[in-house]
Order: structure tokens, then C-alpha cells, then sequence
């Protein structure tokens, strides 16, 4: 791969909740295009990426690529974690104390999700491209570690952010 970048999709509809695999519009039509460029763009399947796809880059042609899904939170999704807290006080309180490692109930576990997003960056990064991904603050967490080693919990980036590599 020639360049990366890595976007989080522009702020959803339902934004400080637990969204993970919930698919909402993004929140707010954006008539502005950024313009940014790219030889192939990839994307989640969800609704809030494939519409940052194309506010940012305007009209054109994109892959969606499943395994960019954000994590499934199961029963935890669309809650706040006020909620969470006072639904599953015993797995939050586990949670908070290693959250890669507790799973919401009939959620989809850190390893799995995060073997499912290695398995389909590693076949982006085979393109001898420049790539623009986007996708979500889970998945983008996994890349970051995948590329640099640094631990997905203390990863950040806001809405619509780019980081480049």
C-alpha cells in the first residue's frame, strides 16, 4: 500500500450511546464535499460510513467491505452507559476493569471482532494503492494497533477525523 487513510465516519444520528453494529444515518446532511483523494476507497457496510464516503470524496465508486463492520455490543446496544451501569452493574464494573476482555451479553467478543478486521485489512494492504478507509472508532483502533502497536483502548479519534500513515 502506498498510503493510508484511516477516517472515522461523521457524527450519527443516536451519538453517545453504545451504537456498535446499529445502523443509523449519519446526523447531519453535510452539502460540503472535503474532496479528499484516493486511488480505491474501502468502507463498512454500515449506513453512517457508506454516507461519509460520500460526503468526503463526493461521487465515487467504493468497495464495502464486511469484515469494517464496527463490534457488535449485543444487549448493550443503543444503551448509554448510565444504563448499562444500572442493567448490568456486575459486567460493567467487570467491563471498566478489562475491556477488551468482557464481552456485553450476546455480544461479539475483542478477539473475534478484532481477528475479523486484521483479516480484512490485511487484504487492502495488499493494493499497491493509495487506500482511504472508513469505518468506525472500534475498527479504526484494531488498524492503528495492527500498524503501530499502540493499545487500541487508548486510541482517539473524533468524527470525520483522518489520521494518515
Amino acid at each position: 500500500m502506498k498510503s493510508l487513510l484511516l477516517i472515522r465516519h461523521l457524527k450519527p444520528m443516536g451519538a453517545g450511546v453504545f451504537l456498535g453494529s446499529t445502523d443509523p444515518h449519519l446526523e447531519i446532511e453535510q452539502s460540503e464535499v472535503r474532496g479528499l483523494n484516493a486511488d480505491r476507497v474501502f468502507c463498512s457496510p454500515l449506513a453512517r460510513a457508506k454516507e461519509t464516503v460520500l460526503r468526503l470524496f463526493g461521487d465515487i465508486d467504493y468497495h464495502v467491505e464486511p469484515g469494517l463492520s464496527e463490534i457488535d455490543y449485543g444487549l448493550w446496544e443503543g444503551k448509554s452507559w448510565a444504563e448499562i451501569e444500572a442493567q448490568w452493574p456486575e459486567i460493567a464494573a467487570l467491563k471498566m476493569s478489562d475491556w477488551l476482555n468482557v464481552t456485553p451479553p450476546d455480544g461479539e467478543p475483542w478477539d473475534l471482532f478484532s481477528s475479523r478486521v486484521i483479516s480484512a485489512f490485511q487484504r487492502i494492504e495488499k493494493k499497491d494503492e493509495s487506500v482511504a478507509i472508513v469505518a468506525h472508532l472500534g475498527v479504526n483502533s484494531v488498524i492503528n494497533h495492527y500498524l503501530t502497536g499502540e493499545d487500541p483502548i487508548t486510541f482517539k479519534q473524533e468524527y470525520g477525523e483522518v489520521i494518515e500513515f
